[in-house]
């Protein structure tokens, strides 16, 4: 389930309502799905996950992923692994920046942290995710990415047009990962 940090305010919260209350408010979608899908899954070891390993990650939430597929007009998706043995990846996305569509995420196995710019620009919050979580960062919202306790994080990413993410830097010397 969700951890919501807002850092100025030294709020934490841990109730699955008030975390989607409170993504809501910062135009964040948030659901939950059920997070024992890849109960007994063993990844193989490496950088990047394999074909199979993708296959079965997608088949394990098809249907959840085709109904929000339909709901919100997403097009392609696919399942990336993001963990301590791709440096490049954790130090391009761990750095303030934006995407001109939204980011989908679903997480399915390990867990991060997104760290967003307040929708009204006034400092950030962290949003913690684990298994089953279920987020939809808005286009051109500020925000940085950083792994969890796990040091791994297996997600589904959601398209609304060819799969793929560009990041555009942004730039605020306030902000702090």
């Amino acid at each position: 389930m969700a951890i919501v940090l807002v850092r100025e305010a030294g709020i934490r919260l841990e109730d699955e309502r008030q975390v989607a209350d409170f993504c809501r408010r910062q135009d964040i979608y948030y659901e939950r799905w059920d997070a024992d899908r890849l109960a007994g899954w063993e990844r193989d070891p490496g950088p990047k996950l394999s074909e199979s390993e993708q296959a079965r990650i997608i088949s394990a939430y098809e249907e959840e992923i085709k109904r929000l597929a339909e709901r919100r007009a997403y097009l392609n998706w696919d399942a990336v692994l993001m963990s301590d043995a791709a440096p490049e990846l954790l130090a391009k996305f761990g750095t303030l920046h934006t995407h001109h569509e939204e980011e989908v995420r679903v997480l399915a196995d390990g867990g991060f942290a997104f760290v967003i710019r307040n929708v009204n620009g006034d400092g950030y919050f962290e949003l913690h995710v684990e298994e089953g979580d279920v987020f939809a960062l808005p286009a051109n919202r500020p925000h940085a990415f950083k792994l969890g306790p796990q040091r791994k994080a297996v997600v589904v990413r959601l398209f609304s047009g060819e799969i793929g993410s560009v990041m555009h830097p942004f730039d605020d010397p306030s902000f702090e990962l």
